[in-house]
């Protein structure tokens, strides 16, 4: 129990709000229509954000390969996290591990003050999960 608080405590801002969306995914269920929001507060530490910050999940999907490899698909984009500091210094983190599970049809991006919630929205569509909006 230890070892997966140490491990997931030691992610960077963009890893952290893809762990959040693996998880909201998981709850999603698996009838068509049905929908989620997923919330994140980014922490301050570590690689996090002492300030506010923009969110971009840009377009993109990725496609199982089998025994747990995915392919991102060409063009996709990826997750970032811009965080701005208290002395104005921006500091950003990017992944693209969110693909495993959601297919982003259109970019979205949200800024947000320090300690906000931005919330993810997600809607099951022919089986697969997509993100349909942020706030």
């Amino acid at each position: 129990m230890g070892l997966i608080l140490f491990a997931t405590g030691c992610t960077d801002a963009a890893t952290r709000v893809a762990y959040d969306i693996e998880a909201g995914t998981g709850r999603l269920g698996s009838r068509e229509g049905s929908r989620t929001e997923i919330r994140h507060t980014p922490s301050r530490w570590p690689g996090g954000c002492a300030g506010s910050y923009t969110l971009v999940i840009d377009a993109g999907g990725a496609d199982a390969l089998g025994h747990g490899n995915f392919r991102t698909r060409e063009n996709s984009g990826s997750l970032h996290v811009r965080c701005y500091g208290s002395d104005g210094n921006a500091h950003s983190w990017g992944t693209t591990y969110h693909l495993r599970f959601v297919e982003v049809p259109a970019a979205v991006q949200i800024q947000k003050n320090y300690n906000e919630t931005a919330v993810i929205e997600v809607e099951r569509k022919s089986g697969k999960a997509f993100v349909t909006g942020l706030h």
